[in-house]
């Protein structure tokens, strides 16, 4: 027996430009998160998360990124004879300059079970590490060869999470941002 979806269709193009990148990066802990609105079980008819409570004193890190430099790439992985459903979504970020103080926060990175909001060059808010804890999944430190290539750490963050990247309400990027 297939499982049964409602499906609604789009019905016209959408006319609005759209860009790519990546303007701002929220992260926190994992665990850091008290509670998310809707909860887990309404989320397969949810369209935004409309709010994210955090524990007592805690706060989201914020990281400005720096045009072309960052993306959030989502696919969905599905075996039909496994059962399997699931989108992994890369958070990938780079930090131009090597510095201790850039080291010692990709370290940090690195070690951290996070969640993490992406604010998109479409002012576009996504969570990222709804259900599952955001990981690292690979990472570099580059000098470059030519005086323009620069020097960087790129880091890529990557979740498995069971629908794709959630849009946040207007409440929810307050909750995040703290505005």
């Amino acid at each position: 027996m297939a499982c049964s979806q409602t499906l609604n269709g789009f019905t016209a193009l959408d006319c609005n430009p759209s860009k790519g990148g990546v303007k701002e990066i929220y992260i926190c802990n994992y665990d850091d998160v008290a509670a998310i609105s809707p909860t887990i079980n309404d989320i397969s008819t949810a369209d935004t998360i409309t709010g994210i409570t955090m524990a007592s004193g805690k706060t989201w890190s914020k990281y400005v990124m720096r045009r072309n430099t960052a993306s959030m790439t989502s696919t969905l992985n599905f075996d039909e004879t496994a059962g399997v459903n699931y989108v992994s979504t890369d958070v990938l970020l780079r930090f131009n300059k090597l510095d201790t103080p850039q080291r010692i926060e990709m370290t940090a990175l690195t070690l951290a079970e996070t969640r993490v909001v992406v604010r998109d060059a479409n002012d576009k808010w996504w969570l990222i590490g709804y259900d599952e804890p955001v990981v690292p999944a690979s990472g570099t430190a580059q000098t470059g060869v030519q005086k323009s290539d620069g020097s960087y750490y790129e880091l890529t963050l990557q979740s498995s999470d069971s629908s794709w990247p959630l849009e946040l309400s207007a409440e929810a990027i307050a909750d995040v941002t703290g505005a």
